[in-house]
């Protein structure tokens, strides 16, 4: 409310005060209703809303998730050579219609999480390995199977452990590396596999492989390995 809104309060209450205490006595003349009138007649009625408070917008919390390891030489969180690399992805199954040209890869069946636990070497000429299968139907009586094998590789001719500073001295094997197969029966037989450092294998390997279907020459069947739900 401003100034000369409270002036014009101040002036109606006094003018029915005045009346309600003297109305025996001395009745309201024109002369004050037509100036009162007057005075009111420049001012609109208008309406005070309170505008409630808006509150900041809070975004959702996205938690990334943390490999359980990192780093060439597997140091775990404690600073202690770690045992074991734990791998967390997905796997999926497609087809592609190659008749006229490919076209996009379709999904044979939604992609399905996958995780094993790699053992790792400890010494020069060791090697370890893990594996998970998967499979899935494609259409009525066709069936496409998935065999994923992680190798873990310590070279017989390794870097010395005890050059590098403190963290390299706990390192068995300081040139460990890794190696995916994939072995894919059923519609398609297909075999595929590459060598990686652990960079590329944590959290999850990314590889592809794919064959002609046995019963439609110009499909291609295959399976992918992700770290994300496609």
């Amino acid at each position: 409310m401003n100034g000369m809104q409270r002036i014009v309060l101040f002036l109606a209450i006094v003018l029915f005060c005045g009346r309600t205490a003297h109305s025996a006595r001395v009745p309201a003349g024109p002369a004050i209703q037509d100036s009162l009138t007057s005075m009111l007649a420049g001012f609109k009625a208008e309406t005070w809303t309170e505008t409630p408070a808006v509150s900041p917008a809070v975004l959702p919390t996205v938690i990334q998730p943390t490999p359980t390891l990192s780093g060439t030489n597997a140091i775990g969180a404690s600073g202690q050579e770690a045992q074991a690399l734990d791998l967390r992805g997905f796997l999926s199954f497609w087809t592609q219609d190659c008749g006229n040209g490919c076209g996009l890869p379709q999904p044979a069946a939604p992609a399905m999480p996958a995780e094993l636990s790699l053992p790792l070497p400890g010494r020069p000429g060791e090697a370890t390995s893990a594996r998970f299968e998967r499979q899935a139907a494609l259409g009525m009586t066709s069936v496409l199977q998935a065999k994923v094998t992680a190798f873990a590789v310590c070279p017989r001719e390794t870097g010395s452990a005890t050059s590098g500073g403190p963290a390299a001295r706990k390192v068995s094997c300081p040139d460990r590396y890794f190696q995916i197969q994939v072995e894919v029966r059923g519609e398609a037989e297909v075999f595929c596999g590459m060598s990686m450092d652990e960079h590329d294998l944590v959290p999850f390997p990314v590889l592809m492989c794919a064959g002609t279907s046995k019963s439609e020459p110009s499909r291609r069947v295959g399976v992918t390995l992700h770290r994300k739900p496609l």
